[in-house]
């Protein structure tokens, strides 16, 4: 199970049968800890998809000669975000 969450499945709840000890409170945590695990990773992903737009946007609009000013502060702005998110990434 710990080779999975290391290859990156976060699909992964560990199920103890034992109850009130610390062998289940350990479980929990890990429980807890791959969650929150797998909502930073889909705030990175969607952040990196926020940023991939906004460049495809950014590359349309100096194909057609359009202002650019209000595209590169939303993507300034995804950028904050995701930095934002890295910086935060606790377990």
């Amino acid at each position: 199970m710990q080779e999975d969450i290391g290859k990156g499945n976060l699909n992964v709840h560990i199920k103890c049968r034992t109850g009130g000890d610390e062998v289940t409170e350990l479980a929990d945590a890990v429980n807890i800890m791959v969650e929150r695990l797998k909502s930073k990773v889909m705030d990175i992903d969607v952040a990196v998809c926020n940023i991939e737009r906004l460049a495809a946007e950014i590359s349309e609009g100096e194909k057609e000669g359009i202002k650019l000013d209000e595209a590169k502060e939303r993507l300034l702005k995804c950028s904050r975000e995701l930095r934002g998110a890295i910086n935060n990434f606790k377990l």
